[in-house]
């Protein structure tokens, strides 16, 4: 899969998980405010880890092929750079903004069931290649 194509599926996948937060939206309009807020507040988390991906690969892509563990390394410091803004992200938006955490939950769980379900329907690899 060329980079052109790996970044037409990133942004495909980052609309379905717009659409996916406005559905979360919409179905937590019924609880509360605080619950939109909330799950308004775990969609971004989910849209955020997915644009971090996205941004991440695209710059392995730009790299020279002709090391394949400097990729490695680049792509293993964009998981745990991703894991611990995600981490960040719910201790602001539980312990910090007390927001309800089952429609944070939901939403950030549904983004990120988007993320794993359309990567697998594309083939779309995580390095860009």
């Amino acid at each position: 899969m060329d980079m052109q194509s790996n970044t037409l599926g990133i942004r495909k996948i980052l609309f379905y998980q717009v659409i996916t937060a406005c559905l979360m939206l919409l179905a937590w309009s019924f609880d509360s405010m605080q619950a939109v807020i909330a799950a308004l507040f775990g969609a971004l988390i989910a849209i955020t880890n997915s644009w971090l991906l996205a941004w991440r690969a695209g710059r392995v892509a730009k790299r020279p092929a002709d090391n394949p563990e400097g990729d490695l390394r680049v792509m293993l410091y964009a998981a745990f750079e991703r894991f611990a803004i995600v981490i960040m992200l719910f201790v602001a938006g539980i312990g910090v903004l007390q927001l309800n955490a089952l429609p944070l939950l939901t939403s950030f769980i549904a983004g990120q069931a988007v993320l794993s379900i359309s990567s697998l329907k594309t083939g779309l690899t995580a390095n860009g290649r």
